[in-house]
């Protein structure tokens, strides 16, 4: 009875951790490698993503390589990591890769799961750790 008793509340202690670690309505505290699913939201908003992240660059410090926006139209979109934030949804945080540039891009999620580009900032770092923004 003592060792039933001790694992039962060794578990609860455990579920608490992890759901403390999680903190609903905040952002997750490891960075995730990202997946397909990830993926598949960058690839449907891919145009949006594009323009909003010219837009970044051409306002961060008012001067915009010659056919940056050429570049990034062609450019492929990859996931490099994400962080998550629970909210009446998810918000995705995602480092990502267009053409030689690192953007980190915002995506809300909603329950029925139709995603939506909230904001994107950069250019970054590769090394810049993803932060809610």
């Amino acid at each position: 009875m003592k060792l039933f008793l001790s694992v039962a509340l060794y578990l609860s202690c455990y579920t608490f951790t992890t759901i403390m670690a999680s903190r609903v309505g905040g952002i997750s505290d490891g960075e995730k490698q990202s997946n397909e699913d990830v993926q598949n939201m960058l690839d449907s908003l891919s145009s949006d993503i594009k323009t909003a992240a010219f837009e970044a660059y051409s306002g961060s410090n008012g001067d915009t390589p010659q056919g940056l926006q050429d570049h990034l139209k062609a450019a492929n979109i990859t996931p490099l990591g994400h962080k998550t934030q629970v909210v009446a949804g998810v918000n995705y945080f995602v480092r990502t890769k267009i053409g030689d540039y690192i953007f980190h891009v915002r995506i809300y999620r909603d329950l029925q799961r139709n995603a939506s580009l909230t904001k994107v900032i950069g250019p970054k770092k590769e090394s810049d750790p993803i932060e809610y923004f």
